[in-house]
């Protein structure tokens, strides 16, 4: 590991420890900065803002290790995973899910939806305005369940949840499709 990653990943850890007990939006770089050991600005020659590191660390703690075990290909491979992942780390992914300013998980995580959603439901539309209007309303709805799913310490199992919303998924992309025909 070099130098560089060395250092993101003790930024990733000082955020992830400050969040611990603090608010996404309470956190501040020089914050995070003091936790991970290092001075304000290292963290500023890592990382623009405190949003990209974030992006970072599910980046390189769930898509890099998916990718590299080829099982980013469907939308059924993908959400067990990502539930199992969120699952785990429910309270950080939580709290960085509240924050909806400015570059968001919120809205990091409608962008990384919008491939899936055009791999498992592109072939049920007929114009480019429907299929982008489901789009979306598909992944706001996502994204929305996740937070309350994390949120109910007695929600289902990630399991549960994951085919709970590849099912839903495929409802509302056929009730799109109905809408269009």
């Amino acid at each position: 590991m070099t130098k560089s990653e060395s250092t993101k990943w003790k930024l990733a850890e000082g955020l992830k420890t400050m969040m611990l007990t603090t608010s996404y939006e309470k956190v501040n770089v020089e914050d995070v900065a003091k936790c991970a050991g290092v001075t304000r600005r290292t963290f500023y020659r890592h990382f623009n803002d405190k949003q990209e590191l974030l992006a970072w660390i599910f980046e390189h703690e769930f898509l890099v290790p998916m990718e590299e075990q080829e099982r980013l290909n469907t939308i059924e491979e993908v959400l067990p995973e990502l539930c199992k992942y969120l699952s785990k780390n429910r309270s950080f992914y939580l709290k960085a899910l509240q924050y909806k300013g400015q570059n968001s998980l919120y809205d990091y995580a409608l962008k990384l939806l919008t491939p899936y959603l055009d791999e498992q439901i592109h072939f049920m539309f007929f114009s480019y305005q429907t299929k982008h209007l489901a789009y979306d309303h598909i992944a706001h709805y996502v994204v929305s369940l996740f937070k309350t799913w994390l949120k109910n310490e007695n929600s289902p199992s990630a399991e549960e949840f994951s085919a709970y919303l590849i099912d839903a998924i495929k409802r509302m992309s056929q009730q799109y499709n109905g809408q269009s025909a």
